[in-house]
């Protein structure tokens, strides 16, 4: 008998080779073998190359995929020549891994490349690594995932680390990490080694797909620590030793870490400690030219991510000078290489947006924002946001702006929670409600966002919380804030409104020490009040060519004679100057004076009327009052006065006018005429 049948087992061997020679037969053998269990892999391979040489097409594409599995090309090769014939498919796959593997001859890659997904079409799953492989090495990262996880799926497990490195170099973004995590875990489980064990260290060193676990990382690492060639676990090792709580542990650490880049130029280890001196990390004080050393040698010598964070060094202009056109380029290659680096789209975006170190191109900026965004960056969505609310994003709804700002701004998101601390307290795109806006502004006042502070305070203001109100106008005014003239002057207001006149004489100097007009008037006005005329001139004048309230303040001191000589003549100037700007009061001071002064020419009487009239069109109170009770009494005409008294209480809803028209003993026939001429007068 057959020595192989002797060595399998008469109940699965009976017939092959010598009991039996139909090569269909051997492979059946040979497969109800495979599935039994009770042969080693070594006699399993046996079998079917005794089907093979017997001739069974079936055992030779068993055999071809057994030499792939094991990178053995040109086996895999020799036995596809079996089967060109019977298995056109099969063997397509197999030429078409050989020709992938062409690192000299493009044009043979990409053959291989179309053999094996027109293979793949036909649901052959042993297509997927290969083509998982091929797309890798090209560098399209997505279709690499997609294969990859083809193959894992139909249990060819040598996708699960290569698929997993991708999903933890940040090639492609990912969905689920604890998945990933997973499949790194099962594949350590299944089969220990040095690749499967230094991922799942990783992970446990960051926490990636699952709770971080320094020694578990630390036992994991040290198995290949230890060996001078091994410098990625020799890194791992002083990362978990620069994470240690303790303080000197740590900094021990570092300095070793320090060493190695020395040493090796190791470019993770270099860009970890760019991490650690541009952040301030594990008790280092933060160091701008240390991090720019380090991320350059990072740079140097392969480490991807520092091309992003050297784009955003010369953008902000952080240890180096500032260079927009070299920031621009560090993120462009940055994306080049890492096509789903987040923080690269994420600065390509802003840039085009701004017109930074590029034309400004909307689309452009848009497009790298949304891939930011959906990566998971939040300040791409919030960019992305700020443009759709800008009206930039043309394809986009101007409603997603506030909910995308709600979204971020409930993640504590700083920016965020401005935007939409605004659009509350403001009412713009949503149901105005200034207690809530209060919440979102408080928050990102908090976190450094000085532009909320003012609206913060604005909001405590309208609430009548006026000690909040106070403090956080105090902090706007003591900076150099664009709305710190406006919050000092609205200290002063609220001081003065508290009769605190000292500390409302305080913040209105301090506005229109800042050139705010608002202040300034206020401030002359409150001099004014207390009979500091001196001081109330000197401060009108300052304003006096820009603010019809100061001019109008001034014509009252000239005709008055408060700090001033009396002069009508200048004190018409200044109502003049002030009417030409709008003032209605003005206007009613300066029929007045035209009316009671003696120096001035009697022609000017003449100019009282239309002056009061007009006033009194635009709902002038005191204008109307003055036409009823003092102008048209004084020229014997009281009745026409009454209509501008009925024209007040019914078309300005003037109380004082209507308890006056109950008490008018004439015809309503009469007043309703009085008041029908004042109408016709105003529409004139």
């Amino acid at each position: 008998m057959n020595k192989l049948c002797l060595a399998v087992g008469m109940s699965i061997c009976l017939g092959l080779c010598g009991c039996g020679d139909d090569p269909d037969e051997l492979f059946m053998k040979c497969k109800v073998a495979e599935t039994s269990g009770e042969v080693t892999q070594e006699q399993l391979i046996d079998m079917y190359k005794a089907a093979v040489d017997a001739g069974s097409s079936d055992a030779a594409v068993y055999m071809a995929y057994h030499e792939l599995t094991n990178n053995n090309i040109a086996g895999a090769r020799t036995y596809a020549e079996k089967f060109k014939k019977d298995h056109p498919v099969d063997y397509n796959v197999i030429n078409g891994v050989y020709l992938i593997g062409d690192n000299l001859n493009k044009e043979n890659a990409e053959r291989g490349a179309e053999l094996l997904s027109k293979a793949a079409k036909t649901n052959n799953v042993r297509t997927y690594y290969p083509l998982g492989e091929y797309y890798f090495k090209n560098k399209d990262y997505e279709k690499a995932v997609v294969n990859y996880e083809l193959a894992a799926k139909n249990k060819d497990f040598r996708a699960r680390l290569p698929l997993a490195k991708i999903y933890m170099e940040n090639l492609v973004p990912v969905a689920n990490r604890e998945n990933v995590f997973r499949l790194i875990y099962q594949e350590q489980h299944d089969n220990p080694g040095r690749d499967s064990d230094i991922l799942l260290a990783k992970c446990f060193i960051s926490g990636w797909g699952t709770l971080p676990n320094l020694d578990k990382a630390r036992n994991l690492v040290r198995k290949y620590s230890s060996s001078e060639r091994d410098l990625e676990a020799q890194f791992l090792e002083l990362k978990i030793q620069v994470m240690n709580s303790s303080p000197e542990i740590s900094a021990a650490g570092i300095v070793k870490m320090k060493d190695f880049v020395r040493m090796t130029n190791y470019p993770d280890a270099a860009y970890m400690l760019y991490e650690i001196y541009s952040q301030g990390l594990f008790g280092q004080s933060k160091n701008e030219k240390e991090a720019v050393h380090y991320v350059r040698i990072a740079q140097n010598y392969g480490n991807t991510r520092a091309l992003s964070a050297l784009a955003r060094i010369y953008l902000d202009g952080v240890g180096v000078n500032k260079d927009e056109n070299e920031a621009f380029s560090f993120a462009r290659r940055a994306i080049e290489v890492s096509p789903s680096d987040d923080e690269a789209a994420y600065l390509i975006g802003i840039m085009y947006a701004d017109g930074v170190g590029t034309k400004r191109d909307n689309e452009l900026a848009y497009q790298y924002l949304c891939q930011a965004a959906e990566a998971g960056n939040d300040d791409a969505l919030y960019r992305k946001a700020r443009m759709i609310q800008e009206g930039r994003a043309p394809s986009a709804n101007e409603n997603d702006a506030p909910v995308i700002y709600e979204q971020l701004a409930k993640k504590d998101h700083p920016l965020a929670s401005y935007q939409y601390g605004e659009l509350l307290f403001y009412g713009l795109g949503v149901t105005r409600d200034v207690n809530e806006s209060v919440t979102y502004l408080k928050k990102a006042a908090m976190n450094g966002v000085s532009e909320a502070k003012f609206p913060l305070a604005s909001a405590y203001d309208e609430l009548g919380d006026l000690e909040n109100a106070l403090n956080w106008y105090k902090t706007v005014a003591s900076t150099d804030d664009i709305n710190a003239a406006e919050a000092a002057a609205r200290i002063g207001d609220i001081y003065y409104e508290m009769h605190n006149y000292a500390e409302a004489e305080k913040y209105f100097a301090e506005a229109a020490e800042k050139e705010h007009v608002i202040g300034t008037e206020n401030l002359g006005r409150l001099y004014y009040t207390q009979g500091r005329y001196e001081d109330a001139l000197k401060t009108f004048m300052k304003i006096s060519k820009s603010s019809s309230y100061a001019q109008t303040f001034l014509g009252i001191m000239y005709e008055r004679g408060q700090g001033v000589q009396k002069n009508d003549v200048y004190a018409s100037e200044w109502y003049d100057k002030a009417v030409a700007k709008g003032s209605t009061d003005a206007r009613y001071l300066e029929a007045q004076l035209f009316m009671n002064s003696k120096t001035l020419p009697d022609e000017l009487k003449s100019q009282v009327l239309p002056l009061l009239t007009e006033n009194a069109c635009h709902g002038h109170r005191e204008s109307i009052m003055f036409l009823a009770t003092t102008y048209y009494p004084a020229v014997g005409n009281s009745e026409m006065g009454y209509g501008w008294l009925l024209y007040g209480a019914r078309d300005y809803g003037m109380a004082d006018a209507a308890t006056m028209v109950s008490r008018i003993q004439i015809s309503n026939d009469y007043l309703e005429k009085a008041y029908e001429y004042a109408k016709r007068t105003c529409r004139q």
